[in-house]
This record gives C-alpha cells, sequence and structure tokens, in this order.
C-alpha cells in the first residue's frame, strides 16, 4: 500500500495526464478494498475459534453407560448364624443388562468435568422401580452407611426355591432360580443333572444350605419322594450346579430313615452335621454330615440320650426332637411328646445357634418357636408363643445375636434378641409398611449389609427391609424381587 502511495504521489509531481492520474487512483482503492476483507476475514476466523472452544467446554456430551462389572457366585453356611467359607471355582455371574449401570463421560477436550451426564438406572427384570419403595415416618432413622435406594445389594447372588408341585403344571417351578444383585435372573435354573447317573426328578423345593466345601444341600419334600440332595460346590459358567447325589433318602422308600417324611427345614450344627424338619413325621432328624468322623454321611446319628433312643424307647433313628402324634407308616410307630414338654405339632423352619449350642424349630400349628440342646436334644422351652403374638410361623433366621421368624397368617416377622436376657419378643415387619406388602411370609434371609429379605409367598414376591443398628426396626423397605413365576418358599444369600 505504502509503495502504491508513493508511486501515486511520483505521477503526479511529473505530470500525468488525467488518464494516468484515473488510473493509479482505481489501482489505490481496489488494494485498500484487499486489504479491509483481509482483515475482517481474520477477525471471523478468532470469533469461529472462539465458539468452538465454548461449545466443548460447556455441551453436554451424549451419555454413555458401563454394566457393573461381574459377580461370582460363592457360597455360606447358614447355619442360624451368618458364618462361611468360600469354595473355589466359582463362575462369573451374568453381567447387568444394557443400560444398567450410572457412567460419567469427561468433556472432548480432556477438561476435568465442566459437562458431564449421569445415566438414570432402569428398573431391573425383577426389581420393583425406586417409586414402590415404601413411605416411612419422617423421624425414621437411617443408617449412615444405609445404600442408596437403587444401588445393588452387598450380596451378588440369591437363590430362591419355590412351591412346585405337579412337573405337568407349567406354573409351577420345580428348581431354584438365581437372582444377581439387583434382582436380575439368571438365564438358567440353577439345580442340572450330573454324570452321577442319579435323575434330576425334583418336586416340592424347600430348604437350603451349604456345606463348609461349598457344596449346596437342597431339600426335595415330595411325600412319595422325601430325600436331601447334593450339588456341587462349583459353579458353571452357565451359573448352574451340578447333582452329585441323594445325600439322604427318607421314607418312602427308605425305612431305615423313617424320620425323613414330607421334610421342610435345613440347617447344620457346629460339629459340621445336618438338622432335618420333616412336616409328617413331626420330627427334627440328625443326619451325619458329609465329613462326620464317625458314621455313613446322610445317614441318621446316633440317637440323641434325652429321649432314651439308645436305650430302646423306640424314637425314629436320628430323632433330636420328638413329634406330638406318631405317623401311621412305618410300623412301629414311634413313642410321642406332648407339645408343652417339646413334642412338634408341624416342624417348619430350623434353625442353629452354635453360641449357646441350640436348635430353634418353629412349630406351625402350636404358634410357636422351640428350643432344643443341640448334644441332647432335651427341650428348652417356647422362646416364642402365642401370647407374644405368634399365629403360625414358618421362616427361621438369626443375625447379631437376634432370632427372627415369620408368620404366615398374621403377615409379620417377630424377632426376639437372644444375648439380651428378659428381652421382649418385637413385631420387626408389619403387613404393611408404607407401599409394601406381606402375604404369608415364608423364608427368611439376610445380604451382607444387614438388610432382612422375606419371601411373601401368596405375593410372589421376596421384599427386603433394610433395619436400625438395634436391628428391630425398619429404616427402609422396598419389592426386591416382584412377579415371580411361582410362589416362594426360602431364599439363600450366596455371598460373592
Amino acid at each position: 500500500m505504502a509503495r502504491a502511495a508513493r508511486v501515486a504521489v511520483g505521477a503526479d509531481r511529473e505530470g500525468l495526464s488525467a488518464a494516468q492520474r484515473a488510473l493509479v487512483l482505481v489501482t489505490l482503492l481496489l488494494v485498500v478494498a484487499g486489504l479491509v476483507l483481509l482483515a475482517r476475514q481474520g477477525l471471523g476466523t478468532n470469533e469461529g475459534s472462539d465458539a468452538a472452544h465454548r461449545g466443548r467446554t460447556t455441551a453436554a456430551p451424549s451419555p454413555t453407560t458401563t454394566p457393573p462389572p461381574s459377580t461370582a457366585p460363592a457360597s455360606s453356611i447358614p447355619a442360624g448364624d451368618s458364618s462361611s467359607g468360600v469354595p473355589s471355582g466359582a463362575a462369573a455371574a451374568p453381567s447387568a443388562p444394557n443400560g444398567a449401570g450410572q457412567a460419567e463421560q469427561a468433556a472432548p477436550d480432556g477438561s476435568d468435568g465442566t459437562a458431564e451426564q449421569v445415566a438414570v438406572l432402569p428398573a431391573p427384570v425383577g426389581e420393583a422401580a425406586p417409586a414402590a419403595d415404601a413411605a416411612l415416618p419422617a423421624d425414621a432413622a437411617q443408617p449412615a452407611d444405609a445404600a442408596p435406594p437403587d444401588s445393588p445389594t452387598p450380596t451378588s447372588t440369591w437363590y430362591v426355591s419355590f412351591h412346585g408341585g405337579d412337573p405337568s403344571d407349567e406354573n409351577n417351578v420345580d428348581n431354584v432360580l438365581a437372582y444377581d444383585a439387583r434382582g436380575t435372573p439368571f438365564p438358567n435354573p440353577v439345580l442340572t443333572p450330573g454324570t452321577a447317573g442319579v435323575p434330576l426328578d425334583l418336586r416340592e423345593l424347600r430348604g437350603m444350605a451349604f456345606g463348609t466345601d461349598g457344596t449346596f444341600y437342597v431339600v426335595n419334600s415330595s411325600k412319595d419322594d422325601s430325600k436331601i440332595l447334593a450339588f456341587g460346590g462349583a459353579v458353571g459358567p452357565d451359573g448352574t450346579r451340578a447333582l452329585l447325589g441323594e445325600f439322604s433318602h427318607g421314607y418312602p422308600p427308605d425305612g431305615s430313615n423313617p424320620g425323613i417324611q414330607h421334610p421342610f427345614g435345613l440347617a447344620f450344627d457346629v460339629s459340621g452335621d445336618v438338622l432335618v424338619s420333616s412336616q409328617d413325621s413331626q420330627v427334627v432328624t440328625r443326619l451325619n454330615g458329609p465329613a462326620a468322623p464317625f458314621g455313613v454321611p446322610g445317614t441318621p446319628t446316633a440317637t440323641a440320650s434325652n429321649w432314651c433312643q439308645t436305650g430302646g424307647c423306640g424314637f425314629y433313628p436320628g430323632t433330636l426332637a420328638p413329634g406330638t402324634e406318631a405317623p401311621d407308616q412305618p410300623p412301629p410307630p414311634p413313642p410321642t411328646v406332648g407339645a408343652g414338654s417339646g413334642g412338634l405339632k408341624a416342624p417348619r423352619g430350623v434353625a442353629y445357634v452354635s453360641g449357646n449350642n441350640t436348635v430353634y424349630v418353629a412349630d406351625n400349628t402350636d404358634s410357636s418357636v422351640k428350643a432344643y440342646d443341640g448334644a441332647s436334644g432335651a427341650f428348652k422351652g417356647k422362646v416364642i408363643k402365642s401370647s407374644d403374638g405368634l399365629a403360625q410361623p414358618v421362616g427361621l433366621a438369626v443375625h447379631n445375636g437376634i432370632l427372627y421368624v415369620s408368620d404366615e397368617a398374621n403377615d409379620q416377622v417377630l424377632a426376639l434378641d437372644l444375648i439380651t436376657p428378659g428381652a421382649p419378643v418385637q413385631v420387626v415387619v408389619k403387613e404393611h409398611e408404607g407401599s409394601v406388602s406381606l402375604d404369608h411370609p415364608s423364608g427368611l434371609a439376610f445380604d451382607a449389609g444387614g438388610a432382612l429379605y422375606v419371601a411373601s409367598r401368596m405375593g410372589k414376591q421376596v421384599e427386603r427391609y433394610e433395619l436400625s443398628g438395634d436391628g428391630v426396626k425398619i429404616t427402609k423397605a422396598k419389592v426386591f424381587l416382584d412377579h415371580l413365576p411361582d410362589e416362594p418358599e426360602q431364599i439363600v444369600a450366596v455371598p460373592g
């Protein structure tokens, strides 16, 4: 531009013609216009760059979701108190469905989070949406370590047995189903045939328990085929456990083990022996455990001295707690004991507590929970009875020194502190807790975080209750499993 100006000035001094001077002036104007245009383009480029930078730091990126890590089923020994070993060979559980979990995404330019979005958790299959959470009193204490409403439970896998029955009825579930920590069902039933040559004939499954070696024991309660089955501690890649064989077969057809008739509850005692309650024989039988130093595993132990069985008194072999009425078969009928003296009318759940070496039995039609010495079977009395508000007990569980019992008639769960002398029986779960309702509760279980789970049979649900520090007040209630395919009977937590 300066050069052009100098040319124009020199031309004027030399007396150029008017045409020449006009040409020089036009050239000068064109040069100035070009420079102005270039300047404006440069300014537009800088403004566009600033806008693009502002867009990276303020625009929300599209969210992504990352499924929670897979968890591996393991095992525990639900022998009244929660203590267990974890077997090896546990397989990974199925991943959560697409869309589960939370994800945070950084800005594309690598900034530290001026813009981020969190994906909302969908309600997983089998679990109630957050709206189903019960509205508890505003002054209810919330534990400091309570899990958020939509977080998974601390236990990775849950097993549920069902009422079952006629295998031709598609509504009957004669197997154990597994659910992950969010209530999502595993794709396959848990129990499968093995290589033992024993057919997998399952009907009306009830009690479940794990041995110290991880073997999974299940009660087959059919009146025509009473037995306890053993399944592998190792879990297959599809989440299944293979049949190892029959641990014990009752009557019929085994006349040598007549105490096992229409069995229900199952637990292990401190020595590793197996405790089984039976509805038709009305007794609790103790069987030699899988690692018994004396006797054949699965056969009745030496009879308890308290009932003079070693003196030929005629009680069924292995009877730890006797019945009030003798069954018709097989002959000869055993002696009976009155309900007030320890005889059982309709035994259901059974729990063992090592701290006081006591066996607890839910006696359904006697409206009581009865206690027996774990060694001799001596009757210790009724620890919970009808005067405490108990009508028809079914399930038992012990957690942190508190005995819990489900009452199917009154749709409630009661609790008794076993450590504090003279502690009263308390109602922990009422029929209606906010929007969550019990309908004929049965099995009870606790997760690793101390929350109580209750099988609601007629409701075809499993409910979850978070408890206060003293274990007898509810701080939160929700439906954990809903729209189950059959009536749930028993539940067991499989810690991961």
